[in-house]
């Protein structure tokens, strides 16, 4: 019988290398590939704080020159302006100062009143809320919101106006309320809001047609101790809500009462003329 020849140790580990070849990267070799990963780490990192940075001191900037910029011609209004933007998105807070949209402009339009302006807008959302079925809004506080519907007689809103001038006519006023008639999709998920402070003063709403000019009272709402954080609230339910425990409802209790004293008012008018024209004429007869 043959005995096997025992292999030298020198030749068993180069045939062991040859089979692995990952053995045969050299130290000096990790150390480099180690090296290069690092600085690959660190270049990620550097980018990561520079967008955090711009996006934390820059953005709100950048959207205030935008709006004072290119708003007009965007929205297709006379004047779009805003003295202060803040915006913070890793936090969820908004801050917006003195915001202006003024009078749709093109042919055929002829617009009174500006659309809106607003003195102060400060919201502050829960971002971790954003990931879950119900949004909480920390607060939202809103000062001096001033807003003009205006619909010349047999023409569009300024809405409308605006609206064709964004989407080239594709969406109007219609086109949303039939979306918004149509019934939800059963499957879909339910969403919920809630917000811990709610101060809401003042919203001024005026309604115009033609020459005839209706200002709402100002609606104040106050929720100081929250609404809908105990409890789920869809969006439709909130709003309801909000205005059943602010002075939505006394805002439209005054508008009735303004309605049918502006109705008595016509009634009265239009008595006292006929009696002027009644006594005219009598007086004629008399002579």
């Amino acid at each position: 019988m043959n005995e096997e020849t025992p292999i030298p140790e020198n030749v068993a580990a180069n045939v062991a290398a040859n089979e692995n070849p990952s053995q045969k990267t050299s130290p000096k070799k990790q150390s480099r590939l180690r090296k290069w990963i690092k600085r690959i780490l660190i270049v990620f990192a550097i980018l990561a704080a520079l967008l955090f940075i711009f996006v934390a001191f820059f953005l709100g900037p950048v959207v205030k020159c935008a709006i004072n910029s290119t708003g007009r011609e965007v929205l297709g209004v006379d004047k779009c302006r805003v003295e202060s933007v803040k915006l913070y998105p890793f936090f969820g807070h908004v801050v917006i100062k003195n915001f202006e949209i003024g009078k749709p402009q093109g042919e055929g339009l002829a617009f009174s009143d500006d659309l809106m302006t607003l003195e102060l807008l400060d919201v502050d959302v829960d971002v971790l809320s954003l990931l879950s079925q119900k949004k909480v809004i920390d607060h939202l506080i809103i000062k001096e919101l001033k807003l003009c519907y205006e619909k010349p007689t047999g023409g569009d809103s300024n809405v409308d106006a605006i609206l064709k001038h964004l989407t080239n006519g594709e969406v109007s006023e219609a086109t949303i309320k039939q979306q918004q008639e149509q019934p939800a999709d059963g499957n879909a998920e339910p969403l919920y809001v809630g917000a811990r402070l709610i101060d809401i003063d003042a919203v001024h709403v005026q309604m115009r047609s033609g020459s005839f000019a209706m200002p709402l009272p100002p609606v104040t709402i106050k929720a100081e101790n929250g609404l809908g954080i105990d409890h789920n609230l869809t969006p439709v339910e909130f709003a309801m809500r909000l205005a059943a425990g602010g002075s939505v409802t006394k805002a439209v209790d005054a508008v009735e009462d303004a309605a049918g004293a502006a109705e008595d008012a016509v009634e009265g008018a239009a008595g006292t003329v006929v009696d002027g024209v009644k006594g005219l004429f009598s007086s004629g007869d008399e002579k």
